[in-house]
């Protein structure tokens, strides 16, 4: 099994260092940052960014990216919030949430393996079909889908536990079951195998294309359950939610030391990555950071995530 080598650990002591400094900067910048209820709330919408992450680093690890997460957050969402409307169940809102996303991943595997397509590409373009799909469902206006539900299990995400918000505690489970699966499973070795060198894991007999074909539906089902939280959460959502946060969750993870090119990463990367881009966005907010200076600052730290992997790795040939 993958073991984290020195230049993880060192990675991940300079990714903490980074959170605190991180932390100091929005205090002095922003007032109420450090109040209890500003960092609960942070923390809770940085939930929904690690349940994606962890499925985003499983496909970048095996050299697939997808950038369609954010449109599937929005189109599963605004599914299940039009089928808890309509008078479905919870069971059948949340089963829309992560049917959708596991499909989305499904046809994402199936137009990069079966054509060969560039994940970059195939997932580019079933992001603008997504959205399309959502602007479709919504209709004329594209008008949210309001309900009033006290069902306890699809609002489970608007409730705390032991004050800990529950989006919390499961972004928690989530992310260690991803760390176990990456870095202690055959599927974790396999991953890293065909993100680091296909053809050599094609020779070891590895299936190479049904493995990418599933962890772009895990990265898919993840992006559903993303859509569950943000619609549980909010009481209901609506297909424009979610913009650019393929930008935020990207940066996060190829930050947290997930090579552009596959092979590398760790799910502990992931998590402090993550908790950067989730305080840095919040800050600048908390800070009255216009949005041109949002995407910038995050756009600055992307590119230089991806200089610090490209130097590692020997870059784009």
């Amino acid at each position: 099994m993958k073991r984290v080598g020195t230049a993880d650990s060192g990675r991940q002591l300079v990714l903490a260092a980074v959170l605190l400094v991180e932390i100091a900067f929005f205090s002095l910048q922003a007032d109420g940052f450090l109040e209890t209820s500003n960092l609960l709330n942070a923390v809770r919408y940085t939930a929904v960014f690690l349940v994606v992450g962890v499925g985003t680093t499983f496909g970048l690890v095996s050299g697939a990216i997808d950038i369609s997460m954010a449109a599937t957050i929005a189109l599963s969402g605004s599914l299940a919030t039009r089928v808890v409307a309509a008078g479905g169940t919870a069971a059948a809102g949340i089963g829309a949430c992560l049917a959708i996303g596991a499909l989305v991943g499904l046809a994402n595997g199936l137009v990069v393996v079966k054509l060969r397509v560039n994940p970059l590409v195939a997932t580019l373009g079933m992001m603008g079909i997504a959205r399309g799909a959502g602007f479709w469902l919504e209709g004329p206006g594209h008008r949210a889908w309001q309900f009033h539900s006290e069902d306890p299990v699809f609002l489970i995400f608007q409730r705390d536990l032991l004050g800990v918000p529950v989006p919390v505690v499961f972004a928690a489970l989530v992310v260690a079951l991803g760390h176990l699966l990456l870095s202690h499973t055959r599927l974790g070795q396999y991953a890293y195998a065909v993100g680091g060198n296909p053809e050599s894991a094609r020779s070891a007999a590895l299936p190479v294309d049904g493995l990418r074909i599933f962890l772009l539906v895990l990265s898919g089902f993840c992006a559903g359950i993303g859509g569950w939280m943000m619609a549980s959460m909010l009481g209901g959502t609506q297909v424009t939610i979610a913009g650019g946060w393929e930008l935020t969750i990207i940066t996060a993870v190829i930050f947290g030391g997930v090579g552009l090119a596959g092979g590398t990463g760790s799910m502990v990367g992931t998590f402090l990555g993550t908790l950067i881009l989730g305080f840095m966005v919040n800050g600048m907010s908390l800070a009255g950071w216009y949005t041109y200076q949002q995407y910038i600052a995050q756009g600055l730290l992307l590119l230089f995530a991806l200089g610090v992997d490209a130097l590692r790795s020997g870059g784009y040939r």
